[in-house]
């Protein structure tokens, strides 16, 4: 009977053992959304954030364990990237441009919203407004511009010194425009899905484009860091997405219809690093 219990003993020492050996083994693989602007919550985005570390963990070759979070204001993101847990995410253009050398972002592929390979930023203004960049003033919304220098770097062509108008983030867009329509603010700036969304709207003839910008990178999905064995497997279960009938929701919900190659034009649109959330170098 003794040697009976210290041969149980044993088997359970090596099973335990066996346990944290393969506990140990799994390697953690998480990512983070970051879109300033965009409607939700985190906790209204986490089930989301669930369901893609879900997909992702059942398609890497090795035991992998994939957990995201959700972040729409620039502050939040910023107080959690400098905690350096995410290894991939899918950040804003302005995000990308202003913090990729910060943050060693390498992007791995890009987003097509509405199926499109390009974005386009318009600066929507009423129909009885000046079409003169220096007699514009007043206040510019828009749900790309809580890091301002940044977006009107885009906005602009960099000339940013040379006006006179104030820019602010917004996640009402819709709510903006109205605003516009009754003189109440001097303009908007929409991307190519929201200004889609507007065009069949009564308001829209009280509204008129005064600039749009060249054709922009789509949000990318990018790499922090060194890259991994692991990643070149992650770009390309993201890559095969668009062709997997079990990632169509997802899809919708991340609302872009699959993943395309890297945009070249990243590469030159980087920024000098800079730690804070108004736009300024450190």
């Amino acid at each position: 009977m003794q040697k009976w219990l210290s041969f149980a003993t044993i088997l359970l020492v090596v099973v335990v053992t066996l346990e944290f050996s393969v506990a140990d083994e799994i390697k953690q693989l998480d990512f983070v959304v970051i879109q300033p602007g965009q409607p939700g919550s985190r906790d209204e985005a986490q089930p989301v954030m669930d369901s893609i570390g879900e997909y992702i963990e059942k398609r890497m070759p090795s035991p992998t364990r994939v957990e995201g979070e959700y972040f729409n204001t620039l502050e939040s993101a910023l107080q959690y990237m400098q905690q350096g847990n995410a290894k991939w995410g899918i950040v804003s253009l302005p995000f990308y441009s202003a913090y990729s050398k910060c943050f060693n972002m390498t992007p791995l592929a890009s987003t097509r919203p509405g199926g499109a390979e390009k974005d386009l930023w318009r600066l929507v203004v009423n129909r009885t407004a000046t079409d003169d960049w220096q007699k514009l003033q007043g206040q510019i919304q828009g749900t790309m511009l809580f890091d301002r220098k940044t977006a009107m770097w885009f906005l602009t062509d960099k000339k940013t010194t040379q006006l006179s108008f104030h820019t602010e983030g917004t996640f009402r867009p819709l709510r903006a425009v109205r605003k516009v329509t009754r003189n109440k603010l001097t303009g908007v700036v929409l991307d190519q899905l929201q200004y889609g969304a507007i065009q069949a709207l009564p308001l829209f003839k009280e509204l008129k484009v005064f600039y749009t910008s060249p054709p922009l990178p789509t949000s990318p999905l990018v790499w922090f860091g060194p890259e991994e064995n692991s990643t070149g497997v992650l770009k390309n279960i993201i890559m095969n997405m668009k062709n997997d009938p079990e990632a169509e929701g997802l899809l919708k919900l991340l609302q872009t219809n699959g993943f395309g190659p890297t945009d070249k034009d990243l590469k030159n649109l980087q920024l000098p690093c800079k730690t804070d959330a108004d736009g300024s170098n450190p």
